[in-house]
């Protein structure tokens, strides 16, 4: 597999002030991984969803002005008030939600896919994090030439530990 990125600049036609940098990247597969995910059905699957707390935290902001005036329009009594009201809120949150979030789809990846920022430092951070994701998606193909066998890791002392052992630090000697 490769990675394979392209940086442009682009300056909008309508607001010649606004500049944008364009990060285009690509996973380019051998015939042997793009049967690997076609077998898994990957393509279907995402890379990343990146932000996800963040961006619904957006969308529930952005959501409740529409959401008031739909259950001022629409709720006759006050019982419906509310039930249109958190209907509508919920509704509009996730229709919201699923445009603001920056989800990449392996499909998008695998064809090639153009990120924009409005900052060159932005577009450099993109653009290792695309490597990382090229990186660990290399180490999830290996994986997957391996099949469903079982892997035994030898643990040693360059390993930390998970857990923690907590004492109480305030009981009696």
């Amino acid at each position: 597999m490769r990675l394979l990125l392209r940086r442009s600049v682009q300056e909008h036609k309508l607001l010649r002030w606004r500049t944008e940098f364009v990060l285009w990247a690509r996973f380019e597969l051998t015939g042997g991984e793009r049967m690997l995910v076609r077998k898994y059905d990957m393509e279907k699957g995402y890379l990343t969803i990146e932000g996800s707390w963040r961006d619904l935290r957006r969308a529930g902001l952005y959501a409740f002005l529409p959401a008031l005036i739909i259950a001022s329009l629409f709720g006759a009594s006050f019982a419906w008030y509310f039930l249109v009201l958190f209907g509508s809120y919920a509704i509009i949150a996730w229709i919201i939600y699923e445009q603001i979030r920056e989800a990449i789809k392996m499909a998008d990846i695998i064809n090639g896919r153009d990120f924009k920022s409005r900052s060159a430092m932005l577009m450099m951070r993109r653009e290792r994090r695309m490597i990382g994701y090229a990186a660990a998606f290399i180490h999830l193909l290996e994986m997957l030439k391996k099949g469903e066998g079982t892997d035994v890791i030898e643990l040693g002392e360059e390993h930390e530990g998970a857990l923690r052992l907590v004492t109480d630090t305030y009981a009696p000697a």
